[in-house]
């Protein structure tokens, strides 16, 4: 009998060991995004959207355009599976639209020491594609075209905001038709964190599913903080260029979509362009709303870009026009001086 106390006992810390770290000290309540336990999916403040208990849920209402920036036709639900298949459990948290862009996230804010190391990991995957003639009714490939991703980020002050300047991002995951994992550290600098789970698209499309699973904040790895971008002038092109420092892991000042940094100072009195580079993970109207423009605005000064499907990456798109007012002053100010008759 005692042998099989022991034999029991072994195996039972054999298995305890064997099981990943972080999922023994999830810092989050319901990362799995499930029901069961926990209840049913929560309404947030309409009927059509439902969100699993412990989460919050944020969404971008732009002024770009009737079809960009939709978070009022956002609709949220659990979903079963079969695809995707959730990864463990029952369910997984849907986000979706239909015939709009839209940009949302789910968080969730826990207590935490300051100066403590968290490392977060989250799996999201993605549909987002238009029905063609030859298409199974209701399905479709999802299209990297779409520019559809995701990623997560820590607020290491406990904000609910993913526009802060603290918020310290995962690189973008673009995970078509499969689960993909990202990850983020972040050091704590108040009594709260906050997780939350990203995601966007950059085109129309008739489906813009995301779906996510397996949440973990945990303490742990070696922290960090969001890097500032800087503006610097352009050699010989009479422009400045906005840049981010180099970096393995980009972790950008966000204002909608990832490094589509704004330099406001810059902006105010700047005689000469502001000119913004295309960075990996730039969308057309992320840019726009990033630098307080409409859609219209920004194609109004880049008139070449409606003809274009895609952006590229280190395409140099007008954020800004030179001031009129202040060239024609530098160019009254240059000018010689008419000749003097002398009697």
């Amino acid at each position: 009998m005692r042998q099989q106390r022991l034999i029991t006992i072994a195996a039972m810390l054999i298995f305890a060991f064997a099981l990943p770290a972080q999922a023994q000290d999830n810092l989050l309540t319901n990362g799995g995004l499930e029901e069961g336990e926990f209840g049913p999916y929560q309404g947030a403040g309409r009927g059509t959207l439902n969100i699993p208990a412990g989460w919050s849920i944020w969404l971008a209402y732009g002024d770009t355009g009737q079809y960009y920036n939709r978070g009022d036709e956002v609709y949220a639900f659990p979903s079963r599976g079969p695809e995707p298949t959730p990864i463990e459990g029952q369910a997984i948290a849907n986000i979706h639209a239909g015939y709009v862009t839209f940009t949302a996230a789910l968080y969730q804010t826990i207590d935490v020491a300051p100066g403590t190391n968290l490392t977060a990991t989250a799996s999201s995957y993605l549909i987002a594609c238009t029905l063609d003639d030859d298409d199974e009714f209701g399905k479709c490939a999802s299209d990297p075209a779409s520019g559809a991703q995701t990623r997560i980020g820590i607020d290491p002050d406990g904000g609910n905001d993913p526009n802060a300047p603290e918020v310290v991002w995962s690189s973008w995951e673009q995970a078509h038709n499969y689960w993909g994992q990202m990850q983020v550290q972040a050091t704590a600098t108040g009594g709260t964190a906050t997780l939350f789970l990203y995601m966007t698209q950059a085109t129309v499309n008739q489906f813009n599913y995301a779906y996510w699973d397996n949440a973990i904040l945990s303490i742990g790895g070696e922290g960090g903080a969001a890097l500032i971008a800087e503006a610097t002038p352009a050699a010989d092109t009479g422009t400045t260029v906005v840049t981010l420092p180099p970096t393995a892991t980009p972790r950008p000042r966000l204002q909608y979509a990832p490094f589509v940094v704004p330099q406001s100072n810059t902006m105010a009195e700047s005689v000469e362009p502001i000119i913004h580079v295309v960075r990996q993970g730039d969308t057309f109207d992320a840019i726009a709303y990033a630098y307080g423009l409409t859609r219209d605005e920004l194609l109004e000064m880049n008139p070449e870009l409606p003809s274009m499907r895609f952006l590229r990456v280190g395409q140099r798109i007008i954020v800004q026009p030179g001031s009129t007012a202040g060239v024609a002053a530098t160019e009254e100010a240059t000018e010689e001086p008419a000749a003097t008759p002398t009697g």
